[in-house]
């Protein structure tokens, strides 16, 4: 019954298609913001401690053009704008560093005004200033610092309300 309890406190069990289905229900447990310790309780990501971070390495290249997913589903950083209502149809939204497009698709069949860009899979999208800029999991694919801060930067100069920023941190 705990157990039970804590998932239903964060909304686990909210939408029934996602459970029996191992790798979407750890999904969610992760979007909600929690992870299961070893005995399959639930636990906020912030209270884990991440036991050792590794630095990128000199020389290490990131083959930028293959880190772009193909998705089934709104990306993290747009279902969590949607559960906080700012997908309403009230913002306008650019999805900076869109990938494949998959969020820019879905949106615009939903009404969204929402414009993307990408260097890789998207460079004539449209890079216009917008009321919600999102900037999801870029920064990750980016290796030289300077360049990570440039590319902040560029975002924010296009977000005229809010910028919402997403990273991959060790261990995830």
């Amino acid at each position: 019954k705990e157990i039970t309890a804590e998932g239903e406190k964060i909304g686990l069990y909210e939408n029934p298609r996602n459970i029996g289905f191992r790798k979407n229900w750890e999904r969610l447990i992760s979007n909600k913001g929690y992870y299961l310790d070893e005995e399959g309780r639930l636990h906020p990501k912030a209270d884990r401690e991440v036991a050792e971070i590794v630095p990128i390495s000199e020389g290490v290249e990131v083959e930028r053009h293959k880190t772009a997913i193909d998705r089934n589903q709104l990306s993290g950083p747009m279902q969590v704008l949607a559960r906080h209502n700012y997908l309403n149809g009230e913002f306008t939204v650019l999805d900076y560093g869109c990938g494949k497009g998959d969020d820019l698709r879905e949106l615009e069949a939903h009404g969204i005004d929402i414009s993307g860009w990408d260097p890789v899979h998207f460079p004539d999208g449209e890079l216009i200033n917008s009321d919600i800029v999102n900037l999801g999991f870029v920064l990750n694919v980016i290796e030289e610092r300077g360049e990570r801060n440039e590319t902040l930067k560029r975002a924010w100069e296009y977000a005229d309300k809010l910028l919402v920023v997403s990273v991959m941190i060790a261990g995830e």
